[in-house]
């Protein structure tokens, strides 16, 4: 086909070709397109999904810091009782609360042991 041919067809048919392409340019924006909004949470342009996939996110972030709070506020009470308890004088608490003591001192023996016969080990190798 001839450029001329093509180019007397289209300014004999010009308002069916702007029409045509007008409904091209109408039909790409529209579908092509979507509604976005800034995101309250990222503050970036979102689409509908990507705003509920961020709502969730942040939802499910809040519930496990709420769970976690919870968790930590049952574990403080259960500490403070132990305290409360031991301070009035339960004999049967100081057992445990003497039985902590020792164990945790046991461990921090055992690891100043380990401690120590590394560096004793690091020397010996310095002066070889």
């Amino acid at each position: 086909m001839d450029f001329e041919k093509v180019k007397k067809w289209i300014d004999h048919n010009r308002f069916a070709v702007v029409g045509l392409m007008l409904a091209v340019i109408l039909f790409v924006g529209g579908v092509a397109c979507t509604p976005e909004v800034v995101s309250p949470v990222s503050g970036r342009p979102v689409t509908a999904i990507e705003l509920e996939i961020e709502w969730n996110t942040t939802l499910a972030k809040y519930e496990a810091a709420v769970a976690d709070l919870e968790r930590q506020a049952v574990m403080q009470g259960k500490f403070q009782e132990l305290i409360l308890s031991v301070a009035s004088g339960g004999i049967t608490e100081w057992g445990s609360l003497a039985n902590l003591f020792i164990s945790g001192g046991f461990l921090g023996f055992m690891g100043d042991n380990i401690r120590k016969r590394g560096l004793i080990a690091g020397l010996k190798k310095r002066k070889r």
